[in-house]
């Protein structure tokens, strides 16, 4: 599992310190990522090594730990998690804390068990942030590619013309025919994962496939497979159920059938044409 990246602030060295060294850090998880006194000069590097997780004192000499989430929250777009820490049991401190979008409020010095638990929900809040990221990041994506194409298809409809937005929609092509050589012999491969190798909807997919090539994801799929069979009947010893294998066919008698059917006889009788 992917370690928390979690960043500490205390203008007090010796607090920072032991924040640092006295808890199990690798136990919950966690990598200490930075470290720093200076929140000011914390904030650079904050931007920079962008952690999961920020410890910070509130009270400082240089930036109170307000105004420096406010500062990075403001310079930056991603959404950091905030654990105030404090000396002091100030309730106004812990309210602003919160309504600046603080995660949790911890007094010193910090018990064991409580930071534990701040850690473990703090983790809880990372891993949906990045789940949340990366459905957003696929979306664009998905939308990138369908854009392209549906405005592919307006120009041709409307104008007429096969101009250059066909490109995109070939590179699209391109892409699954060089993912589909590059897993030939996975006997799970379907249009299914290729469509999501290429950040399109299946049935989407399977259209543009169609309207590009001229035949099916499904027909295309199996010439390809064997097209690497005969190359491999030529060119190596291999039996034909090493064969199968390779190609993503598992099933020799399957695999026979439908070489037959394809190239007009038994794959054993078109070894024998070249040896």
């Amino acid at each position: 599992m992917e370690k928390l990246r979690v960043y500490l602030i205390d203008d007090e060295a010796i607090i920072l310190r032991g924040l640092e060294t006295t808890y199990a850090w690798e136990r919950m998880g966690v990598e200490i990522v930075g470290t720093s006194q200076n929140p000011r000069e914390a904030m650079n590097e904050i931007l920079e090594k962008k952690p999961d997780i920020i410890i910070t004192d509130i009270r400082m000499k240089q930036m109170s730990g307000l105004d420096l989430i406010c500062e990075v929250n403001s310079r930056s777009d991603k959404k950091y998690v905030w654990i105030v820490i404090s000396a002091y049991r100030d309730f106004e401190y812990a309210q602003r804390a919160c309504e600046l979008g603080a995660f949790t409020y911890l007094l010193k010095p910090i018990e064991d068990i409580k930071l534990e638990k701040a850690i473990q929900d703090a983790a809880k809040i990372v891993l949906e942030k990045k789940q949340e990221t990366k459905i957003h990041e696929d979306y664009e994506r998905f939308i990138e590619n369908n854009r392209e194409a549906f405005e592919d298809y307006v120009s041709e409809k409307f104008s007429g013309e096969q101009t250059d937005r066909r490109r995109p929609t070939r590179e699209c092509i391109k892409q699954a025919t060089e993912y589909v050589q590059e897993h030939l012999q996975d006997e799970f491969l379907n249009i299914g994962i290729v469509a999501q190798a290429v950040y399109l909807n299946q049935v989407y997919f399977g259209r543009l496939f169609r309207r590009e090539t001229g035949k099916s994801f499904k027909q295309y799929l199996l010439e390809e497979r064997l097209k690497r069979a005969k190359i491999l009947l030529k060119e190596t010893d291999d039996t034909v159920v090493e064969i199968c294998e390779k190609v993503g066919i598992p099933n020799p008698s399957y695999f026979t059938q439908q070489f037959k059917h394809q190239v007009g006889c038994l794959p054993t009788e078109y070894r024998k044409r070249y040896e």
